[in-house]
């Protein structure tokens, strides 16, 4: 037997082990069963014996109650000496329970003598009593007790018959039998023995004779160890043997035969490869030459690529289109690089390549070195992971081409010798003294590997690690060796730590001296307190989003499995504190990001959760699938600190102000928002609160104040817009009168309460009111000026031109209320964003129709007043103008509190609103196409 611990003893003998322990445990369960059961059976006959017993000898001990008698105890004992199971007769008086006659048979076990509570308890019943005793659960004795009882015969009582005597009887004493097993237990126990030694025989037989049918069996696979052997050594002519079998083995001599094959076929090719190595190495000179020729001539139509997208970049594209060019534009500026490099291998071998120390960004270099190489990483599956630690200083002084151009080369060789798994590209840095620091740079990734003896040579002049790497994956193997010339010319060191089959580690490190431009800070007001979900099944990624998050104040929580999250979404959402924000990676092992993005949208406890999606996978073209499953944003790994955050900044702040949030990526967040008319310019710097809780028409106003270059925020009711106004300073608030919670009215005296003799923020009152004393009303409240729904893009710009130039113009008058719909207007100004407020208007007005038959039906005036003033504003925002006058009527009879004829009115607005939706649809449907 080998000395291995973890080699186990032979299948042959571990199997008979097992058998001789089955057969072992159902022979001793099989004794104990017979054992117990025949003494089971012992005992129920003995106990039947003494208690049929019991007459005979209270008849027998009967005359020694009245005269004793030395004949009444031996003929007790004459009648019991034949019978073998008694170990004891015992005759007591009842006085004094003393014992009158005694027969004990020798070698009988001790019978104790009888109590009085159990005299009492047979006076009690006056029926017989059997007793067992046990030791360990078999029996050894059983006693039986019984009362003896005598005639009386009474003259002086006359009975029903008129007869002059009767009988009655009464205890005069115990009679007591003993019985004892040892005599049953010796006529029986013999040919239990011998039953058993019969079966014993049997299972003996049965047992070796079934091991030595195993041992047959299974010979046919014993004797491929040798056969198995001989391979592993390397003797690819072993034969695995031939001859009758079963199934099994012979699909295993299958299998073998054809390893044995591909293995010769893979050292044919090793011995093929190495010949094609020798022919490789005498042509490199020349090729070296003719590369270097080559560059030349290549260098003049890239620089045409490259001017021609960077005029396209310039012209009108959408956000797809921009993206793409911008890949385009680093993929060709990489390619560039990349040709420079043959030039500067010959420049670096004959001393004139030049270095520069410049400032550079260096999380900027590793950014666009990671995006050019994304897309590679996508199409062959792999997640191409950035971890850049958030604290770390990244203007340094050094030559950034050259650093870029080391990162490059061993990204995209750890892509390109990857098959699965991720390549992991990692920056730390050291301080050192004087303003200097440590830079160490690596790519790790689960690729092939490298076997120990190729490690040192790996950076060697056209060397490769395997002789078929080149076959196999392409490459000159000139990369590396650039890159240790590099390193070696700017003072660094470059090496790799490998193992065959799990992958390599590759890195750098070089001395760099700190620029003195300080660090970018970030913002952690902004996000703080925000709570947000990260599931991603790899731990890196997790623990890169845990640095970023912390360093922003995030509330994060991160999660490996789809299960874990969705667990962890509920229990919030039950507890009251729910996550603002999930970040989902589309790949994960038991459910993707994008089936439990959908599960979320579908639970109504965590619906209201915002999502992004997260992948290194999917392209642009699917993020219309994400829209429709209810994400609001898509990132593509590898995912720079920055975007992600300002990702979260703007759906932090759509989800604050309650405002529908178009569909987010990494090249729509970027897409410069440009004012359409230059002369709105001077309006850029100013930030508006607007406030409405109609979403239909805070996008409205959100979008003309954009338009018009305004930064804004949102607030669904008054309340929040308090709470905004107390905590942030903004230059104009527009504040919708008719809300739930805190009404306009309210909500700007309190605001001017906090304000006190402070810098005064005017507020501009927004309603659908068109009655005498509005206006009034709302100056009293602490409101500056008034603006009446629909709002127009161009009075909302001359009220605002009003309050935030030095010199304020007249008044804008109030629009009175048009009956003629203009949804094509408002089409024409929103462009490509109608579909989404047309969705947005189609998804919220439902529900309001639901509350305002509900308030109806319960006469409730108020509530009718306050749904059709929100509901008006929202369908005059929309360009349905006479939907908003039936609105408006509705509402301007209900503040009276009269409800007359609400029910042909509401019928009225239905229609109306049915011609509308009917209307929006078909203009979304003609829009989509």
């Amino acid at each position: 037997m080998s000395s291995n611990p973890c080699i186990r003893r032979s299948l042959v003998r571990r199997m008979a082990s097992m058998l001789w322990i089955a057969a072992g445990l159902f022979y001793l369960a099989t004794m104990t069963g017979i054992f117990i059961g025949g003494n089971y059976l012992i005992e129920r006959n003995l106990e039947k014996q003494a208690r049929q017993l019991l007459p005979v000898f209270d008849d027998l001990s009967v005359p020694l109650f009245f005269s004793p008698e030395s004949s009444a105890l031996q003929r007790i004992k004459s009648y019991a000496t034949p019978i073998a199971d008694i170990g004891l007769v015992r005759v007591y008086d009842k006085q004094r329970l003393r014992v009158l006659a005694e027969y004990r048979k020798p070698g009988a076990p001790s019978f104790p003598l009888l109590t009085e509570a159990m005299a009492a308890a047979l006076d009690l019943t006056g029926m017989p009593v059997t007793h067992v005793e046990r030791t360990f659960f078999l029996g050894q004795s059983t006693r039986a007790f019984a009362p003896v009882k005598k005639t009386v015969q009474t003259h002086d009582l006359l009975d029903f018959d008129g007869n002059t005597h009767s009988e009655t009887s009464e205890t005069v004493g115990y009679i007591e039998i003993g019985m004892d097993f040892a005599p049953s237990r010796s006529s029986v126990y013999p040919g239990v023995l011998i039953t058993i030694g019969i079966l014993s025989l049997a299972l003996l037989a049965g047992l070796t004779a079934f091991i030595r049918k195993m041992r047959r069996a299974l010979q046919p696979l014993l004797n491929l160890q040798e056969p198995l052997a001989r391979i592993a050594e390397g003797d690819f002519e072993a034969a695995v043997g031939d001859g009758p079998a079963d199934q099994e083995v012979e699909t295993i001599r299958q299998a073998l035969r054809a390893t044995i094959l591909a293995l010769k076929e893979r050292e044919n090719e090793r011995n093929e490869a190495v010949r094609a190595k020798i022919q490789a190495d005498e042509a490199n000179l020349a090729k070296g030459t003719f590369l270097a020729n080559m560059s030349h001539e290549i260098r003049t139509p890239m620089n045409g690529v490259m001017g021609m997208l960077d005029l396209l970049l310039d012209t009108g594209l959408n956000a797809s289109q921009r993206e793409f060019a911008h890949v385009a534009q680093s993929c060709a500026a990489s390619l560039l690089a990349l040709i420079n490099d043959i030039l500067d291998f010959s420049k670096i071998e004959a001393g004139k390549l030049d270095l520069e120390t410049i400032p550079f960004d260096l999380r900027h270099e590793v950014k666009t070195v990671s995006n050019v190489h994304a897309l590679a990483a996508q199409n062959k599956g792999l997640e191409l992971i950035v971890h850049y630690p958030p604290a770390f200083p990244y203007v340094m002084l050094g030559d950034p081409a050259r650093i870029r151009q080391v990162m490059t080369n061993l990204i995209s060789n750890a892509i390109k010798f990857t098959a699965k798994g991720h390549v992991l590209v990692e920056v730390k840095a050291d301080a050192k003294p004087h303003g200097r620091c440590r830079l160490h740079i690596s790519v790790t990734d689960t690729g092939i590997g490298l076997a120990a003896d190729r490690s040192t040579d790996i950076f060697d002049k056209f060397t490769q690690a395997d002789p078929s790497t080149t076959r196999q994956y392409g490459g000159t193997g000139l990369g590396l060796t650039i890159c240790k010339l590099l390193m070696e010319l700017m003072g660094g060191e470059i090496g790799v730590d490998s193992q065959l089959g799990k992958g390599s580690t590759f890195w750098f490190s070089l001395d760099l001296a700190l620029a003195s431009t300080p660090p970018e800070k970030p913002e952690p007001v902004m996000l703080a307190g925000l709570r947000v979900l990260f599931v991603d099944n790899h731990p890196i990624n997790r623990q890169m989003m845990e640095e970023q998050f912390a360093l922003h104040d995030i509330r994060a929580d991160s999660f490996s499995t789809a299960a874990a999250a969705l667990s962890a979404l509920k229990s919030a959402a039950v507890a009251q504190d729910p996550y603002s924000i999930a970040v989902l990676d589309h790949q994960m092992p038991d459910i993707d990001g994008e089936t439990l993005g959908m599960i979320i949208k579908a639970d109504p406890l965590c619906h209201g959760t915002m999502l992004i999606l997260s992948s290194s996978l999917s392209h642009t073209s699917d993020v219309q699938r994400y829209a429709r499953a209810g994400f609001s944003a898509f990132l593509s790994k590898p995912v720079p600190q920055h975007v992600l955050i300002d990702m979260l900044k703007a759906l932090y702040a759509a989800l604050k102000g309650g405002k529908a949030q178009p569909f987010l990526t990494a090249s729509s967040l970027a897409e410069p928002q440009l004012a359409e008319n230059s002369d709105t310019r001077p309006f850029d710097g100013y930030r508006i609160l607007v406030v409405d809780d109609s979403e239909v028409n805070l996008e409205v106003v959100t979008h003309m104040l954009k338009k018009l270059a305004f930064h804004t925020n949102t607030a669904a009711n008054g309340r929040i817009a308090v709470t905004m106004a107390s905590t942030r300073q903004y230059d104009l608030i527009l504040m919708d009168c008719q809300m739930p919670e805190l009404d306009g009215y309210q909500a700007a005296a309190e605001i001017r309460a906090i304000e006190g003799s402070a810098k005064r923020t005017p507020i501009i009152a927004l309603t659908a009111h068109a009655l005498e004393g509005e206006r009034g009303k709302c100056l009293a409240s602490g409101m500056d000026d008034f603006l009446s729904k629909p709002i127009r893009p161009t009075v909302l710009c001359d009220m605002l031109a009003c309050w935030l130039t030095p010199v304020r113009s007249a008044q804008a008058p109030v629009e009175e209320m048009q009956n003629d719909d203009d949804l094509e207007s408002i089409q024409q100004m929103f462009g490509d964003n109608f579909i989404e407020l047309a969705t947005l208007f189609r998804n919220d007005s439902p529900k309001r129709l639901s509350a305002l038959h509900n308030a109806a039906s319960r006469r409730d005036a108020a509530e009718v007043a306050r749904i059709t003033h929100t509901f008006g504003g929202s369908t005059s925002s929309i360009g349905a103008m006479a939907l908003a006058t039936l609105c408006k009527k509705l509402e301007m009879q209900s503040m009276t509190g009269s409800l007359d004829d609400i029910e042909a009115k509401l019928e009225a607005i239905n229609k109306e609103y049915e011609k509308i939706d009917a209307k929006l649809r078909q203009m979304v449907q003609t829009a989509q196409v």
